[in-house]
C-alpha cells in the first residue's frame, strides 16, 4: 500500500499568507486553525479595541511559519469586516472552541466595529512615500474616492499640466528632465504620481529654473502623520468608521533598511506615528509591526550611531511574541496531515513500527504518556519519524521564511516536501531527519543572518561533496541536523543518537563514522564523546596567528591571562577557623615581579584583594625575577604575604601569544567572512591552546608537587601537603590575630552577609541604641535570637563590666577609647574601623559583627555624641540610629563623631526647650534635641496658616519681627541638624547673646503665634464697626442690628448680589456673638475661614462689607436711575406666616442665561402631562426660593 493511498496535505496550508493580496479572503479565513496561544494574542489585539488607554503601538514578534500573517488575517476581518459574512461567523464559533471569552469580544468587534485597514509595503526606502501609498490604495480599495489625500506630488503633478499647454515652456522642461534624471516627461509623471521623492526634489530644482528662482512651495501639508489623522477623524464624521488599522508588514525589512539609508527621517514618522497611535482614543489608530525577532535583536547589529534613535522607538512600541508551545506545535503536524487513520494503524503494525525499540527511545524528547505518545506522535505525525517531529518545528523557527515553513513542508508537493516523498515510489517505513535536511538546505545555504546555521551548513555540505555512498550522506545530513537543532542534552552528536535518528543499528553506524574520520570529514571529541565535522579552509588559519604572535603579542600581561584561564581560588587556615569559629583565607593570584614590586604597603595589597592573606604565584621570565622577589618579601617583611616561586622560568609565553592570537581572531568578524570554515577551525584550536597552557600552569603552580617553592614566614617548603600548608597559615594566623574574639555563627562573623541576617543584625542595633535590648526574649530560635546569644549572650554583655568575656573586652575597649578621644575634635570612623580589622592591634574583626559591638558601646553615648557625614566639605549632622550604623559599617571614611560634654547651664537649656514643647510630641525618641526640633515642628504646624505664613503686623500692615520670618522659615527646612540649631543656630535667629535671653525671645514669639487669630478676630470687629458705624460703642452684633433697623423696607425686601443677601441674611438671623458674627463676616465677603487668610484677605473682607453697605444704601438711588430696566416683585404668603416680599432689578439675559433658560424649559417640556401645571409651578417657586 502506497502512503500516497491515504495521506494527503491540507490545502489550506500550501501557500504562505500575504496580508496584503490575502485582504479579506474568506477562503484564507475559513482555513485558519486557532490555537491556544494564537488566540490568546487575538484576544490582546481585541482588548486593545474594546478598552481605552491600552498600548495601540505593537510589534507582533514570531518566527517564520507562526501563522502571524494568518492571524492578522483573521484580525482584520473581525476588525474590517461585517456580521453578516458566514465565514466570519463561523471563524468566532472556533475561537469560540478555545477561548470563549475571546470570542464574545471577537462578536462584539465584529458587529459594532468597523475599521480601514491599510497595509504598508516598504519597498523605496522612503516611509513617507509608502505610509501615503498604502493610505491611497485603502481609500480606493473602499470606494472612497472623494477624500483621496491631496499632496504636494499632486501639486506638482498639476504645475506640469499647467506647463503643458505652453510649448515652449514644456520643451525647456523635458529637457531639463532628461538632463537631471535621464527620463521623459511621461515616465518622470508616473515617478511623482508613486510618490517619487528623489523626482520631486527635481522637480522643485526645475520649478526654480523655469520661474527665475522662485522656490516651490505648495500650500498643502506634507505631513504623512498629521495626514493620516486628518483622514481618520473624516472617516469616523462622514463614513461611520471607527478608526484605522496599519499593517507594517515584513517591517524587519524596514529595521534592517535603516542601516545603509539616511533615515532620521523616516524614524521620526515611526515615532510620531506610534505616539499618535497610542493616545488616539475616539477615533482609534491602531499600528501593528511584523518582524521576526525583537526590534533589540536588529538594532544590534546597525551602526551605534542609529541605535539610540532605534532605543526611543523601541520604548512606544509593545512587544508581543508569538511563541507557540512544543504541544501545539506537534497539533499542528497532526492538523495538517490529512490521513487515514485505521489505514495508519493498519501500516504501523504490519510493519511493525509501533513497537520498533528505536522509535519509543525517542519518547524521551516528549512531554507524553506512553498512551499519548503513541495517538499524538507515532499515528498523528506519521509517517514522520519521531525524532523528525521533534526536529521539524525547531528548524522550521529558526530557518523558515515565506517560500519554505513547516506548513509547506507538511501540504505542498514540491521537491522534499512531504507530500513529495509518499507520492514517491521509492519504499521506505518513516521519514527520518535527513530528508528535513534535504527540504530546508537551500535555506541554510541562505541563511547569512544566523550565522551559526551558516557554518554548520558550509561544514555539512563540504562533507557532502567529499562522501559517495548514501548512507554516509544520510549521516552527514542528520549530524548537520543536530547541529542546528544544537540541544545536546536532548539530542547528542553521538552515535547512538545517530543509529536512532537514522533507524541504522549501532555497529553500521560505528563503521560510518570510522570511514569519515578517516577521510577528515569528522572528529571526535573526546571531552564529550560527540561527534563534529572537521572544517575545511581555503585560509592559512596557522601563518595567521603566527603573524599576528609577531606583530601584537609580542609583549603580553601573563598575570591577566594566568588568572583568566585558571583560577587556584584559596587555602584555608582550618585549625585556625576551626579554633575561632570562622573562616579566614589566603587567595592565590598569579603576579610578575613588576607588579609584585609595585606595592609598598600590605595592608594596600591585602585591601585590593581583600583577602586576611595573599599567595602570590610568581611567574618568571627570567632567573632574576625569583631574586628579586626575596629582596621585596625581606622588604615588607609580613608574614601574611605567602611567595610561591617556580624552579623554571615560564615556557609557555609562546603559547600564551597563541592564545590571544586565536581569540582576536575568533571576534574579528571581518576575518571570519573570509571563509565559512575559519571559526570552526578556530574553536578547535583553541580549546586545544586553552588544554595545554592550563595543564602547564596547573602542574607548574600546585604547591604538592615539587616544581616550585613556598616562601612561608622565611622558610622554604618544596612539594608541602595540602595539610601542613594549612597549619603553617594557621600559625601565621593566630600570630597576626590572637584577639580576635570567638563568635560562634558564621552566618554574621564575616565581610559580606545576606540580607535576612542583616536585617536581624539591624533588629538587634535597634534594641541597642533604645535600651530595650536587657528585656528581649532570646531564648527562641529565630534568627535574630541566634544572633543575640552568639554575639552578646555568649560574651557576657548583658551582666556587668566583670562578667565581659576576655576576649570581647579589647573590642570594648578599643571602640570606647575611640569614641572618648573625639571630645577634642570629631574623628573619622575610618579609624576606628582600621583598628578593628587589621592585625594592627591583632583583632581582625570581620564587617558583619562591627554594628552590633559599635551600638553596644555608642548606647552609652546617645546624649552626648554627633555622628557627622561627611559630604565634600559640608558636615551633616544625623539621629543615630540603626540606618546610621549601617551606613557607616559600609562607608566608614564618610562618617565621623564627636562628643560633646555638657555643663548646667546648657542641660537647664535644654530641659526648658522641652518643657515649652513637650506638649506638641507625638512619641518621644532617646535624643532630647530631636524630640525639642520635632515639638517645635509640630508646634508651627497647629497654628492656622495666617499665623504661619503672614509677614505684616494687620494693625500697622508694617513687617513683623524679623526673627519671627527666620524661626518659621528654618523649622520647615526638610533637614535640620538638630544639635547646632538647638545650641547655635536657634541664639542666631532670635538675635540672642545668651541661653536665657534665647528662651524669653522664643517665649515672646511663641505668646505673638499663638494668639495671632484671636487678635486679627479682635481687629476685624473694631474695623467692622468703624464701617458699620464709628460713632456706635456696643458689641458688633449690636452695631449690625442698630444699622439694619434704621434700613427702609425697599433695602430690606431687595435682593441684591450673594455677599450682600448672605450679609443682610445674617443681621435678620438670632443673635450671635461678637467672635461668631466675625468668623461668618469673613467666611462671606473672602471665601475663607480667618486660619486660613493670608496678608490681602483683611483688605478683601474690609472692600466686601463697605461695597455690600453702600449698595444697600445706595438702593433707591439706583431705582431711580434711567439706566434701571424696572424691579420684579414677590410676595411669600403662607398660612399662619406673616407674608414676605421680595423684589430684585430687571436685567437682560446673557447669552449663557439664554442657554440655561432652554435647558429648564426642555426639562419641563420632556415631562409633559405626567407632572401637572400647579406642581410644576411648586417647583419653580421652589428653586427660586434659594436665591431669595
Amino acid at each position: 500500500m502506497k502512503y500516497a493511498d491515504f495521506i494527503k496535505g491540507n490545502e489550506s496550508f500550501q501557500y504562505s499568507i500575504n496580508i496584503q493580496y490575502d485582504l479579506m479572503n474568506l477562503n484564507k479565513i475559513k482555513g485558519y486553525i486557532p490555537t491556544r496561544k494564537s488566540i490568546e494574542i487575538l484576544r490582546e489585539y481585541l482588548l486593545n479595541v474594546v478598552v481605552e488607554d491600552r498600548d495601540k503601538s505593537t510589534v507582533l514578534i514570531g518566527p517564520y511559519g507562526k501563522g502571524k500573517s494568518h492571524l492578522l488575517l483573521v484580525l482584520l476581518g473581525l476588525m474590517c469586516g461585517t456580521d453578516d459574512i458566514k465565514e466570519l461567523n463561523d471563524l468566532v464559533e472556533k475561537i469560540k472552541s478555545i477561548d470563549n471569552t475571546c470570542a464574545e469580544i471577537a462578536s462584539d468587534v465584529l458587529r459594532e466595529k468597523k475599521y480601514l485597514p491599510i497595509v504598508i509595503n516598504f519597498n523605496s526606502g522612503d516611509l513617507n512615500q509608502a505610509f501615503l501609498i498604502a493610505l491611497n490604495q485603502a481609500l480606493k480599495n473602499h470606494g472612497i474616492q472623494d477624500m483621496l489625500p491631496e499632496t504636494y506630488f499632486d501639486s506638482a503633478l498639476g504645475v506640469l499640466e499647467g506647463w503643458e499647454k505652453y510649448n515652449n515652456t514644456i520643451t525647456q522642461v523635458e529637457s531639463l528632465i532628461k538632463d537631471s534624471c535621464k527620463l521623459d516627461l511621461n515616465k518622470f509623471k508616473r515617478k511623482l504620481k508613486s510618490f517619487d521623492t528623489d523626482a520631486y526634489e527635481i522637480f522643485k530644482e526645475i520649478f526654480k529654473e523655469i520661474t527665475s528662482g522662485i522656490e516651490f512651495n505648495p500650500l498643502i501639508n506634507t505631513d504623512v502623520v498629521k495626514l493620516y489623522e486628518e483622514t481618520n477623524h473624516i472617516l469616523k464624521d462622514k463614513y461611520d468608521f471607527d478608526g484605522m488599522i496599519i499593517v507594517f508588514d515584513e517591517f524587519s525589512k524596514f529595521i534592517e533598511a535603516s542601516s545603509d539609508i539616511n533615515s532620521s527621517m523616516n524614524l521620526k514618522i515611526l515615532q510620531d506615528f506610534a505616539e499618535l497611535s497610542n493616545r488616539s482614543k475616539s477615533p482609534q489608530m491602531h499600528l501593528v509591526c511584523v518582524t521576526h525577532k525583537t526590534i533589540n535583536e536588529y538594532i544590534s547589529k546597525i551602526p551605534q550611531e542609529k541605535i539610540d534613535a532605534w532605543r526611543a522607538i523601541e520604548g512606544r512600541f509593545k512587544e508581543i511574541l508569538f511563541n507557540t508551545s512544543s504541544q501545539q506545535n506537534y497539533e499542528l503536524i497532526s492538523n495538517a496531515i490529512i490521513k487515514d487513520i485505521p489505514k495508519v494503524k493498519e501500516v504501523l503494525e504490519s510493519k511493525n513500527i509501533d513497537k520498533d525499540e528505536k522509535v519509543w527511545e525517542a519518547k524521551a524528547l516528549f512531554s507524553y504518556s506512553d498512551e499519548e505518545f503513541k495517538e499524538h506522535i507515532i499515528q498523528g505525525c506519521f509517517p514522520l519519524s519521531p525524532y523528525s517531529t521533534y526536529t521539524l518545528p525547531i528548524i522550521s523557527e529558526k530557518v523558515a521564511q515565506n517560500e519554505r515553513t513547516l506548513f509547506t513542508y507538511l501540504s505542498k508537493d514540491e521537491p522534499n516536501s512531504l507530500i513529495h516523498l509518499v507520492s514517491a515510489e521509492e519504499e521506505f517505513d518513516l521519514i527520518t531527519i535527513d530528508k528535513i535536511y534535504d527540504y530546508f538546505e537551500p535555506l541554510f545555504r541562505k541563511e547569512t543572518f544566523n550565522e551559526a546555521i551558516h557554518d554548520i551548513w558550509v561544514k555539512t555540505d563540504t562533507a557532502l561533496k567529499i562522501v559517495y555512498s548514501e548512507e554516509e550522506k544520510k549521516l552527514v545530513k542528520a549530524l548537520g541536523i543536530i547541529y542546528i537543532v544544537n540541544d545536546f542534552t536532548t539530542l547528542a552528536p553521538t552515535e547512538q543518537v545517530l543509529s536512532s535518528v537514522l533507524d541504522i543499528n549501532k555497529e553500521r553506524v560505528s563503521e560510518l563514522v570510522n570511514n569519515l574520520r578517516n577521510i577528515n570529514v569528522l572528529v571526535l571529541r573526546k571531552s564529550s564523546e560527540t561527534l563534529d565535522f572537521i572544517p575545511l579552509s581555503s585560509i592559512d588559519i596557522n601563518s595567521k596567528i603566527e603573524s599576528l604572535v609577531e606583530t601584537k603579542f609580542k609583549s603580553i600581561n601573563l598575570a591577566e591571562i594566568y588568572n583568566e584561564l585558571v583560577n587556584l581560588k584559596y587555602v584555608l587556615p582550618k585549625r585556625y577557623n576551626d579554633k575561632y569559629k570562622m573562616t579566614r583565607f589566603f587567595k592565590r593570584t598569579f603576579m610578575t615581579i613588576n607588579q609584585v614590586e609595585s606595592y609598598e604597603s600590605v595592608n594596600k595589597l591585602l585591601t585590593d584583594y581583600e583577602t586576611d592573606g595573599l599567595i602570590i604565584d610568581l611567574i618568571c621570565k627570567d632567573n632574576e625575577d625569583s631574586k628579586r622577589a626575596y629582596e621585596w618579601e625581606n622588604k615588607i617583611n609580613d608574614n601574611r604575604i605567602i611567595l610561591v616561586i617556580p624552579k623554571e622560568v615560564t615556557r609557555i609565553e609562546k603559547d600564551i601569544a597563541e592564545y590571544k592570537a586565536i581569540e582576536l581572531l575568533k571576534s574579528d568578524k571581518e576575518f571570519l567572512k573570509e571563509d565559512a570554515a575559519i571559526e570552526s577551525q578556530l574553536d578547535i584550536l583553541f580549546d586545544d591552546i586553552v588544554e595545554k597552557i592550563t595543564n602547564y600552569i596547573n602542574n607548574t603552580y600546585d604547591i604538592a608537587y615539587k616544581n616550585n617553592i613556598a616562601y612561608i614566614n622565611k622558610k622554604k617548603y618544596s612539594g608541602i601537603k595540602s595539610y601542613k600548608l594549612s597549619l603553617l597559615l594557621s600559625d601565621i594566623c593566630e600570630e597576626n590575630f590572637k584577639k580576635t574574639p570567638i563568635v560562634n555563627n558564621e552566618l554574621i562573623n564575616k565581610q559580606e552577609i545576606s540580607a535576612p541576617i542583616k536585617k536581624a543584625r539591624n533588629i538587634i542595633v535597634d534594641m541597642l541604641l533604645n535600651n530595650s535590648y536587657l528585656d528581649f526574649e532570646h531564648s527562641k530560635n529565630s534568627v535574630e535570637c541566634t544572633l543575640f546569644r552568639a554575639t552578646l549572650v555568649n560574651k557576657g554583655l548583658l551582666g556587668s563590666e566583670a562578667d565581659y568575656n576576655e576576649d570581647i573586652k579589647e573590642v570594648i575597649k578599643e571602640i570606647d577609647l575611640f569614641i572618648v578621644g573625639s571630645s577634642s575634635g570629631d574623628v573619622s570612623f575610618e579609624k576606628l574601623y582600621s583598628s578593628l580589622m587589621s592585625n594592627e592591634k591583632q583583632i581582625g574583626l570581620r564587617k558583619g559583627i562591627i554594628p552590633i559591638y559599635l551600638a553596644f558601646v555608642l548606647k552609652n553615648y546617645k546624649e552626648q555624641a554627633v555622628v557627622y557625614l561627611k559630604s565634600g566639605r559640608i558636615k551633616k549632622e544625623l539621629v543615630l540610629d540603626v540606618s546610621v550604623i549601617e551606613n557607616i559599617n559600609n562607608n566608614p571614611k564618610d562618617y565621623s563623631i564627636k562628643v560633646e560634654e555638657g555643663t548646667e547651664e546648657r542641660e537647664l537649656y535644654v530641659n526648658s526647650l522641652l518643657e515649652i514643647f513637650n506638649k506638641y510630641l507625638n512619641k518621644k525618641s532617646t535624643n532630647k534635641y530631636v524630640d525639642i526640633v520635632h515639638g517645635m515642628r509640630n508646634w508651627l504646624q497647629s497654628l492656622s496658616l495666617f499665623a504661619q505664613n503672614h509677614q505684616n503686623d494687620f494693625e500697622t500692615n508694617t513687617l513683623i519681627k524679623d526673627e519671627i520670618i527666620k524661626l518659621r522659615r528654618e523649622l520647615v527646612k526638610y533637614e535640620i541638624n538638630y544639635r547646632g540649631f538647638v545650641f547655635e543656630n536657634l541664639l542666631k535667629y532670635l538675635n540672642a547673646k545668651d541661653y536665657n535671653e534665647c528662651l524669653f525671645k522664643l517665649k515672646e514669639v511663641k505668646n505673638y503665634l499663638d494668639n495671632h487669630d484671636i487678635k486679627v478676630r479682635e481687629h476685624l470687629i473694631k474695623v467692622t464697626k468703624e464701617v458699620i458705624d464709628k460713632h456706635y460703642t456696643g458689641s458688633l452684633t449690636g452695631c449690625l442690628i442698630k444699622w439694619y433697623t434704621n434700613l427702609t423696607d425697599s433695602q430690606k425686601e431687595h435682593l441684591y448680589n450673594t455677599e450682600t443677601n448672605k450679609f443682610i441674611k445674617l443681621i435678620q438671623s438670632s443673635e450671635h456673638s461678637e467672635v461668631e458674627a466675625v468668623n461668618k463676616l469673613a467666611q462671606i465677603f473672602t471665601g475663607l475661614s480667618i486660619e486660613d487668610w493670608n496678608d490681602n484677605s483683611i483688605n478683601i473682607y474690609l472692600s466686601g462689607i463697605e461695597e455690600s453697605k453702600s449698595l444697600i444704601e445706595n438702593y433707591e438711588e439706583s431705582v431711580n436711575s434711567e439706566e434701571n430696566e424696572g424691579l420684579i416683585k414677590i410676595i411669600f404668603e403662607a398660612q399662619e406666616e406673616a407674608a414676605v416680599e421680595k423684589t430684585f432689578s430687571k436685567t437682560e439675559i446673557s447669552p449663557i442665561g439664554s442657554t440655561l433658560f432652554n435647558a429648564i424649559e426642555e426639562v419641563i417640556d420632556e415631562y409633559g402631562y405626567s407632572v401637572d401645571d400647579n406642581e410644576k409651578r411648586n417647583i419653580l417657586m421652589e428653586i427660586l426660593s434659594r436665591y431669595i
